[in-house]
């Protein structure tokens, strides 16, 4: 039986975009509320021949303590979220017949190494990282169920982070 690389069951988005869309926005929401009735208030006041100039300085002091977090979490927001794609926060499963599987060491930045394996599946030339232990066990010609994201990388090509959901020996 030839498996191709196949989605096996629906995609799954990241806690980042199930809970951190939601917060963001509320935050955005309520920073935006402020700063349109800041903007109101200096405006009404303007407009008014007798504006009171108390009023008016609460109305920018106002606006300006709503603008300098709102511009603070818009930052957050562009770094968090970067790429602005789907693909990068999106878990989506991929099974397939394994071509091949290789180990490579790498350095964790404080003085220690982890593992990880570099999966290939016959029929596609995409490589999948995988970083769980049970990918050491899987050989050549084995059905190797993953479910990956797009990991992206400033320097190089974006590449997939997978955890490992089953196997079928051969």
């Amino acid at each position: 039986m030839n498996y191709a690389l196949e989605p096996v069951s629906h995609v799954r988005y990241s806690l980042g975009a199930l809970i951190g869309l939601p917060i963001a926005a509320l935050v955005f929401g309520i920073l935006g509320l402020i700063l349109a009735v800041s903007v109101v208030k200096v405006i009404k006041n303007v407009i008014a021949e007798n504006g009171d100039a108390d009023a008016f300085a609460d109305g920018v002091i106002w606006g300006g303590g709503a603008l300098i977090p709102l511009a603070i979490s818009a930052a957050v927001f562009v770094g968090a979220w970067w790429p602005f794609d789907w693909e990068y926060h999106q878990w989506r499963p991929v099974r397939g017949e394994v071509a091949q599987i290789d180990s490579r060491m790498l350095s964790d930045g404080d003085k220690g190494m982890s593992q990880m394996f570099v999966v290939r599946y016959a029929q596609d030339t995409n490589e999948y990282r995988c970083d769980d232990s049970r990918c050491a066990a899987v050989k050549p010609g084995d059905v190797l169920e993953l479910t990956c994201k797009r990991a992206w990388q400033w320097t190089g090509t974006p590449g997939r982070e997978c955890q490992f959901v089953e196997t079928v020996r051969r």
